[in-house]
């Protein structure tokens, strides 16, 4: 975890908060600053594979989304770049960002003539160069191993203070291999994993306590499995598939044994004397043996000082608390900042999924070492679900992925949120206004919601809507605002009864969630400002625990220029003033830039400015043909026909 202050830790999980985010190039020069930045997402393991694996060695990737108006980005030269992504938090004491690594730029394209798209790994990348150990003085430590396979892929190591740093190494043959596949290897005979440190240099390290807590308020779903993962009881050092090996301890009998097979790395200890095997085996055990966990994932306000390795305790709404180790961390900073993180782990009733960590290798013990490649790009791979696994946690990723995949679609064609009109799109007529309210849906605005709109409230500017609800039944909420205030400025929301005061974002979006249980069958929204500027976005508010993100409210639909609501549709195009709507008793053409009719069509009467007839025009009393007036065109003009 990085280190961060007190203030810090008060602010990031607080029901409003302001987030912040820039991208520097490794001398701390500013190359994005916040208002250059729609969105970044960032995917970190210490994981990968379904149960805990020693010798884990993952790149974290990194997406980043900025606007380029003028398409200077996209003119520049980003492949190879090296850049330091930061994330985090307005305090009290001010604004305190944390870098997210040094990360190696592998792709940049510009989208839509307005934005440029940014893919980079950490500089774990680096150590997919090939190495050949011809050429190496043998033996050297393990610490001595990593820190030349550090060297050789151009990067610096972090730390050796990690078990069996002073074991002694002999390869024997030349080994081609790559620096990634060795530091993977000393990593498992180390007891640990291996990552990229947010300073860009190489660090072996294991799960340990961070001292966090997420609460049930700042997280949006938990999922926890219905087993737990026992802790390691065995480690067993083997050289190939059902050799007998070496184990730690001896004396007892495992029932959750851990196996090593095939590290060229540890096939010395089997001809070493028995107190050496032990005390490197010892040193492995006594690292990985106090981790029983429960397999679980949270969504939760993203917080970027969390990483894989740490450990944090999750309370749940009952109060009840699970201590969860981070094997994958996804944070996505898009205006808002929310994160997913999780540990992996099969039921103790199925097999262990264990075998060779990056490379497959046959060996002819101490004879002879032929490494046969099979390196994998290193994607981040977190989950690989498999039909014959069992596990709960992934069948549940499983079910997750579809529901989202239809929370999505049903978005298309309406939602469940109980707030109509919300994406400030539809224009005012679902709310209830007084004062200075107006509907901002300009470009800055589209990329910082999801809604693509916002209602701006100006001075004495008040926004509400009542909402029909079950009593008794628990409803939650979600929205967006940003306020710049004076000294003499009060901003207030109130959802379903709750009264929240709204403080100065510094003109940042901060990010709102609760719930309620209202006692009646209505329950009130309102949004007000008096002596300042409020901006509100992306309001939602449905049946259930939590909500995280905006959604339409049933029945309505917006596709491009189409909307289609309770009222009826409305047509309009990007660029023209005229705008078209058609509902049951009507059809009706105005120009938005005066707000004048043009045309109508309804049920009583009409207005046009132009009107021609190809072949008969009749006025006449409905239901009466008899006593018409007829306009008849001919050749040499046209007949008027009265009372025919």
């Amino acid at each position: 975890m990085y280190q961060v202050s007190e203030a810090y830790k008060a602010a990031i999980f607080a029901p409003a908060r302001t987030v912040l985010c820039r991208v520097d190039d490794t001398e701390g020069n500013a190359i994005l600053k916040a208002a250059d930045l729609k969105s970044m997402e960032l995917e970190a393991a210490a994981n990968s594979g379904d149960d805990i694996v020693l010798g884990s060695c993952l790149c974290d990737q990194i997406k980043i989304t900025a606007m380029d108006p003028d398409g200077t980005l996209d003119a520049m030269e980003w492949d190879g770049r090296e850049i330091v992504p930061y994330m985090g938090v307005e305090t009290t004491g001010g604004p305190e960002l944390v870098p997210m690594g040094v990360f190696v730029v592998t792709k940049a394209e510009g989208k839509n003539n307005f934005l440029v798209e940014i893919e980079a790994q950490d500089r774990m990348c680096k150590t997919e160069t090939t190495w050949t150990t011809e050429n190496e003085t043998w033996p050297m430590t393990l610490a001595q191993l990593v820190a030349r396979a550090c060297e050789v892929s151009g990067i610096e190591l972090g730390n050796t203070d990690w078990p069996n740093a002073d074991l002694l190494i002999e390869l024997g043959a030349a080994v081609e291999t790559s620096a990634k596949a060795i530091i993977s290897y000393a990593a498992q005979a180390a007891g640990c994993f291996a990552r990229m440190g947010r300073d860009g240099k190489l660090y072996l390290r294991w799960y340990s306590d961070s001292g966090r807590t997420i609460t049930a308020a700042s997280a949006y779903t938990h999922t926890v499995a219905k087993y737990t993962v026992p802790a390691i009881d065995q480690v067993r050092v083997m050289a190939e598939e059902g050799d007998l090996g070496i184990m730690y301890p001896e004396t007892q009998e495992a029932t959750n044994s851990y196996q090593i097979i095939d590290n060229p790395l540890l096939y010395a200890l089997s001809a070493a004397p028995k107190d050496q095997q032990q005390a490197a085996l010892k040193a492995i055990f006594d690292q990985v043996s106090t981790l029983p966990y429960i397999p679980q994932e949270v969504e939760a306000q993203g917080d970027p000082s969390l990483e894989p390795g740490d450990m944090v305790t999750i309370t749940n709404k009952h109060g009840e608390a699970v201590v969860m180790p981070i094997m994958s961390h996804k944070i996505t900073h898009n205006g808002g900042m929310r994160m997913t993180i999780s540990s992996q782990g099969t039921s103790p009733s199925e097999p262990r999924q264990q075998g060779p960590i990056t490379e497959q290798i046959i060996a002819l013990r101490q004879k002879s070492n032929v490494l046969e490649r099979d390196l994998e790009q290193n994607r981040l791979e977190i989950k690989e679900v498999t039909h014959d696994v069992g596990s709960i946690v992934t069948e549940i990723n499983e079910i997750t992925q579809r529901v989202d995949g239809l929370v999505l679609s049903a978005s298309r064609t309406g939602g469940a949120n109980l707030v109509h009109g919300s994406s400030a799109r539809l224009g005012l007529d679902d709310w209830e206004v007084e004062g200075t309210v107006v509907c901002d849906t300009s470009t800055p605005v589209h990329n910082a919601t999801a809604a693509g709109g916002c209602f701006a409230l100006g001075q004495d500017g008040t926004l509400g809507q009542t909402l029909d609800v079950v009593a008794g039944k628990r409803y939650a909420w979600y929205y967006q605002y940003r306020l710049a205030a004076g000294l003499e400025t009060v901003a207030t929301a109130v959802i379903g009864g709750q009264v929240q005061e709204l403080t100065d974002t510094g003109g940042e979006w901060a990010e709102m969630v609760g719930s309620f249980i209202p006692a009646e069958s209505s329950a009130r929204i309102e949004f007000a400002v008096a002596a300042g500027a409020l901006d509100v976005a992306d309001i939602t508010v449905i049946q259930g625990d939590n909500c995280s993100a905006w959604q339409q409210a049933q029945n309505e639909i917006e596709a491009g220029g189409v909307t289609v609501t309770s009222r009826g549709i409305q047509v309009t195009k990007e660029g023209d003033p005229f705008e078209a709507r058609l509902d049951n008793q009507q059809v009706r053409f105005t120009n938005r830039d005066t707000g004048d009719d043009v045309a109508y069509f309804n049920k009583d009467q009409a207005l046009i400015r132009s009107l021609s007839a190809e072949s008969t025009f009749t006025v006449r009393r409905p239901g009466d043909d008899s006593k018409a007036l007829r306009i008849i065109p001919v050749d040499t003009g046209a007949f008027f026909v009265v009372n025919d």
